[in-house]
């Protein structure tokens, strides 16, 4: 399923390299400009597709790629940022049938799917709506994993511990210092961090937890689950809370410093707490 990565290892020579003298601060705030068209966009696109095809593993690391413009630059991350929430969505039939597993023949007569609003490398998200007894309405984001993902990621993890072996044994320059990066030890964090996403019952127990932790915090909102839908291994019910992506969100607000002040402080004292006072996060 790797197979198509090999366009990727071009990259290696042609990303551009960044100006010493900026910082992550300013380079992040670059990549919120509206950039022109790099010559090599075509390229990226390509080896867009390429992850794509090469399954959720090589999904997850690109993921993490394209959120690092200071390392790879703006025009690189401009592209790859799209695996974060817009990767190729599965088939309807699929989510039909994964309902239909966990919550009985008769799901649609008590839920409503109305659209996608996210597809990331483990699942995708839709947005919908539970109806009671008397027909009133509740919004509700619905994730249903992506069929066969458990497979793939276990195949694709044993293919890049055998290609990390090997990539640090060439004596290349370009890859000889790939040691100082560690990155067999960078696989098994991630395929420990993709086993416990594999579980969206996990997924819901940190819910839980999260909003037990935050219970006192006014400015701090997580998705609650929806009574009557059990979380499933592949599939998870949850409150729909409206929001944007952190990225659109500081675009929007650049000329309002207090907006993104606010932000800024609320998020940093949420980490904070998950990191120094409950010593839980989602990993």
């Amino acid at each position: 399923a790797l197979y198509p990565l090999h366009y990727l290892l071009t990259m290696i020579f042609v990303l551009p390299e960044n100006d010493e003298e900026d910082d992550a601060h300013q380079v992040a705030l670059a990549s919120l400009l509206n950039l022109p068209s790099s010559p090599m966009d075509w390229y990226y696109r390509v080896c867009l597709h390429c992850v794509e095809w090469s399954g959720a593993a090589a999904i997850k690391i690109m993921q993490w790629a394209g959120s690092r413009p200071d390392m790879f630059g703006e025009a690189f991350c401009a592209v790859f940022s799209q695996l974060h929430d817009d990767t190729t969505p599965h088939a309807w039939k699929h989510t039909e049938q994964t309902l239909r597993e966990a919550y009985g023949d008769d799901w649609q007569d008590h839920l409503r799917l109305y659209g996608i609003l996210g597809s990331g490398c483990i699942a995708q998200v839709y947005k919908g709506a539970i109806f009671d007894e008397n027909g009133q309405e509740q919004p509700v984001a619905v994730k249903v994993k992506h069929p066969n993902v458990d497979d793939d990621i276990d195949a694709d993890l044993d293919i890049m511990r055998v290609s990390m072996h090997i990539l640090e044994r060439i004596p290349v320059d370009v890859f000889r210092n790939l040691k100082w990066l560690n990155l067999p030890g960078f696989i098994e964090e991630m395929a420990t961090m993709l086993s416990i996403q594999l579980d969206l019952r996990q997924e819901a127990d940190h819910l839980v937890r999260f909003n037990e932790n935050f219970k006192n915090d006014d400015e701090i909102i997580f998705p609650k689950l929806v009574e009557g839908y059990e979380p499933a291994r592949d599939v998870l019910v949850e409150t729909f809370c409206e929001g944007q992506p952190i990225m659109d969100f500081v675009r929007n607000n650049t000329e309002n410093q207090s907006v993104l002040h606010n932000m800024c402080k609320s998020a940093i004292k949420a980490v904070c707490q998950m990191i120094f006072l409950d010593n839980f996060i989602h990993g």
